[in-house]
């Protein structure tokens, strides 16, 4: 984890947010809340937003809350190096690998999404093109700091672009239209089921709470001092991050508009065809590429737990969750909507005993990655069995009664020890 080169102290906010932000802009952020437009109701995305900034504004709390009771903590390992004992740390480590393997996977499914958007390739072709571009970055790049001197000006060029795709469709038909066109081609969009929206907003903040508290990026902000700079920091990055997933889904409303409706990846096609100028779709998409590929860059590095760097073993092992996650995705080809609450079952099994450890004086040893595994396997039947709002809830409820559980023994068996 100490690869994840830390934000300095003495930068400004706004450096820091983009240190921060080149983590966070993935294909969840880009594409989930669109796709979730387009399945669960306009509300889906800009609740999807919002929760997004949510999370972002409860990390800083949590965060601010670890300085102020353990102010000798600078990053997650430090953390987890005093609240996990035994072999238990080192247990955990691989299973944070295994979910930063599966997130260089959701990377690769997002270039596929690009790939289909520019030239129709096939998602699983893209799929498999972006994790060989990622490997061969990796492999001829390695730890050379590419990108990293305009990482400012590429986001600044990428939002620039973005808000061009995003006003030209409504100045070419007025937003009455569209609002029109939406209502007579899928109307069922502006229907709002309040307990369905409850669960799905319910399950994201999970999800997203779950992947926050174990991303390295985000704790390096533990080595401020200032308890200004880390709420103003996270605020912006919110805010910022809660615009794509907004600006992605009103990029679709002019398509669905004139009665298209499909595969999300199609409907993103019909979305960046209809950009007049051919060099700015293009620009555009290889602003996204490169975002992306950062974003797969820092999950390498936090691959890199130990500070004698990553052996052949376990990259290949890497590797192989990858391979395998791709054969998988090659045959059922699920939406980057499912993947998102697929993987999430994982974070949201991890969310609640880590919350709890947060807030409590609690050491725990090899428990942790048991109540893992046992509510990730079970979420995993849920999945399948009941859908994946209830796989996420199960997750959630089974970690956190196991957990607790295991927290009212140790505490019983402690005081009884001292009589």
């Amino acid at each position: 984890m100490s690869s994840v080169t830390p934000p300095k102290s003495s930068l400004g906010i706004g450096v820091t947010t983009v240190y921060l932000l080149e983590r966070w802009l993935t294909p969840f952020a880009l594409f989930v809340g669109a796709e979730a437009s387009l399945r669960y109701g306009v509300l889906a995305g800009f609740g999807f937003a919002l929760i997004g900034f949510l999370v972002f504004m409860s990390f800083s709390v949590v965060l601010l809350g670890i300085q102020k009771r353990m102010p000798e903590v600078t990053s997650m390992s430090d953390w987890l190096g005093r609240k996990l004992t035994g072999s238990a740390q080192t247990y955990f480590q691989y299973i944070l690998k295994l979910l930063y393997s599966l997130d260089i996977f959701i990377v690769g499914v997002g270039g596929g999404m690009l790939w289909y958007a520019g030239f129709q390739i096939p998602m699983v072709m893209g799929t498999g093109l972006s994790l060989l571009v990622l490997w061969l970055i990796y492999l001829i790049i390695g730890k050379k700091k590419w990108a990293r001197k305009y990482r400012i000006y590429i986001l600044g060029s990428f939002f620039a672009l973005l808000v061009f795709a995003l006003v030209y469709p409504f100045l070419v038909s007025p937003l009455q239209a569209i609002y029109d066109g939406m209502r007579l081609y899928h109307p069922y969009l502006f229907v709002i089921q309040e307990r369905e929206l409850l669960v799905y907003t319910t399950a994201t903040f999970a999800i997203l709470m779950g992947r926050i508290i174990i991303s390295p990026s985000a704790w390096k902000l533990a080595e401020s001092h200032s308890k200004m700079k880390v709420r103003s920091t996270f605020l912006l990055a919110g805010a910022v991050w809660a615009t794509l997933p907004i600006a992605f889904s009103t990029l679709l409303y002019p398509v669905i508009a004139q009665g298209i409706m499909g595969e999300v990846e199609e409907v993103f096609y019909r979305a960046f065809q209809s950009i007049p100028s051919p060099a700015v779709k293009y620009i555009l998409l290889v602003l996204i590429g490169i975002i992306l590929m950062r974003a797969g860059k820092q999950v390498i590095k936090s691959l890199k737990l130990q500070q004698s760097g990553t052996s052949s073993g376990e990259r290949f092992i890497y590797g192989f969750v990858i391979l395998i996650a791709f054969i998988g995705y090659s045959i059922f080809q699920p939406t980057l909507l499912e993947l998102f609450f697929l993987v999430g079952i994982f974070y949201a099994s991890l969310l609640m005993p880590v919350i709890i450890m947060m807030f409590t004086s609690v050491t725990v040893g090899w428990i942790l990655p048991i109540i893992f595994f046992i509510s990730s396997i079970t979420g995993m039947v849920a999945y399948v069995a009941e859908g994946h709002f209830n796989a996420i809830g199960v997750s959630v409820s089974l970690s956190s009664l196991l957990f607790i559980i295991y927290w009212i023994y140790r505490t019983i068996y402690q005081h009884q020890s001292k009589i």
